[in-house]
């Protein structure tokens, strides 16, 4: 085959390939990344105009050492090559589809994150008991990260514009009445209006994420003005559609920053995002105990990027590697609390995500077996709240950990109310498990005892739940 066919096929298979990389070693090729493998070739030979397609199945050969002999320095040059191909693919990867398609691709934009598919709206409670099953199983020391220095956007940022897709007509009319107020601050140009809706629709989405519950004041707005200013010309630059780094169109540039800068001045948009902002952001703070109770009292180890033991709300770098106050995460450790439900009535001050992290980690500390090869078993709502509870236990021996976590909180919560918390909520709903016992809700100091445990009890004082087995 000749060197310019070889480049043109690798180039094909490299922009196909459906993950980062494959780990294929002297010892061989495991059969999961073969199938990649095979996806990547099979895909690129589809598409290919190259002369002689038979240069995929050589290709093929070689990444998976089936063309190699036993032993020799023939094997030893191509085990080198599928390794340092390996090595190629990730970056090429990452930036065709997290520097690429995720500022392309705007449905919701909580789902363009680092390890999801966009494409996949949402995850189905069978298939999270499924996966957590699985890693409790075979990967029982993985890490557990919900923010680092790569997300797009940061954890809780997520969870306030992934609430949005609990009131689509809400948001419908939102969009509507957003594009016909701002429409004034777009740009005629060549026939164009700019920025483009997606951009538009992009630009909404990054406001409601980290907007603040209570309307800015002066400066506060201004550092929001430029956060959003940075972030957009970012977005655009990596979507590479109408401008780039390393070709900006300047004009369009321009035309986005003004929309950004003047629609931030227009009082009629700023006051429905005020008015808006609150019930959005109270939703994605439940949301943000859940997950953080979930990711804690998974099996695995949960990871903690900087500044995210409080709420915070930040787009992708350098936005979330804004100083973290320190002093203040210290100070609020030291005010360890027994009424968690206290913690309720300012809950923007982040004080409740640090008690769930703070209680989470200690019960960790003390049943580490429990974490690191208990079994895991899924657990289940009934009484019409199926949907609305994700729960599960991992057990070892006599010892037990639960956690029981609120989801799709809308439903639950009428309009003004702060929590979803006892009957109002939750009826006669109860919580099945998998054996009778005592339990302790390390979270409330509260006790529950039996084999089917009423939600409106778990949840009298705090909207989450985290217990362990004993009297």
């Amino acid at each position: 085959y000749t060197e310019s066919g070889l480049r043109k096929a690798l180039a094909e298979v490299a922009a196909r390939f459906p993950v980062y990389r494959t780990y294929v070693t002297a010892r061989g090729v495991h059969e999961t990344d073969r199938r990649y493998i095979d996806w990547a070739v099979n895909a690129a030979r589809r598409a290919s105009h190259i002369a002689d397609p038979g240069v995929f199945d050589f290709l093929r050969g070689v990444l998976t050492l089936d063309a190699a002999p036993p032993a020799g320095a023939r094997r030893r040059r191509m085990v080198e090559f599928a390794m340092r191909f390996q090595q190629l693919t990730a970056p090429v990867v990452a930036k065709g589809v997290e520097d690429t398609a995720f500022y392309r691709y705007l449905r919701l934009i909580a789902l363009n994150e680092v390890g999801n598919d966009p494409r996949d709206f949402g995850f189905s409670l069978k298939a999270f008991h499924a996966a957590s099953e699985d890693r409790a199983k075979h990967w029982p020391c993985t890490m557990i990260g919900s923010s680092t220095h790569d997300t797009k956007r940061s954890e809780d940022a997520r969870a306030r514009i992934g609430a949005l897709s609990e009131m689509p007509s809400a948001w419908l009319l939102l969009l509507r009445r957003w594009h016909l107020a701002n429409r004034s601050r777009r740009t005629e140009a060549n026939g164009e209006s700019l920025p483009t809706r997606g951009d538009e629709y992009h630009f909404y989405q990054a406001l409601l994420g980290i907007w603040p519950a209570a309307p800015p004041g002066a400066a506060e707005l201004e550092a929001l003005r430029e956060r959003l200013k940075a972030y957009m010309l970012k977005a655009v630059r990596e979507a590479k559609a109408r401008t780039s780094w390393i070709n900006p169109d300047a004009e369009y540039e321009a035309a986005l920053e003004r929309f950004v800068v003047q629609s931030l001045d227009n009082p009629l948009f700023l006051k429905e995002v005020n008015e808006t902002v609150p019930r959005l952001a109270r939703l994605g703070m439940l949301v943000s105990l859940s997950q953080a109770l979930v990711k804690v009292a998974s099996p695995g180890v949960p990871d903690y990027y900087q500044g995210t033991e409080l709420f915070d709300f930040s787009l992708v770098d350098p936005d979330n590697r804004r100083a973290v106050d320190y002093a203040l995460r210290r100070r609020l450790l030291e005010q360890d609390t027994d009424d968690p439900g206290a913690l309720l009535e300012r809950l923007e001050d982040g004080r409740a995500k640090l008690h769930v992290i703070r209680r989470g980690l200690a019960l960790r500390r003390a049943h580490p077996a429990l974490f690191h090869g208990g079994r895991y078993v899924p657990l289940h709502a009934d009484g019409g709240r199926e949907e609305n509870v994700l729960a599960f236990a991992l057990r070892s021996g006599t010892a037990a950990v639960i956690a029981v976590a609120p989801r799709l909180f809308s439903r639950l919560m009428p309009e003004g109310a702060a929590a979803p918390l006892g009957e109002a909520a939750w009826g006669a709903a109860t919580l099945r498990l998998d054996r009778a016992g005592a339990y302790r809700n390390v979270l409330t100091g509260e006790r529950h005892e039996g084999e089917a445990l009423p939600l409106a009890a778990l949840f009298a004082r705090f909207p989450v739940a985290l217990l362990t087995a004993g009297p």
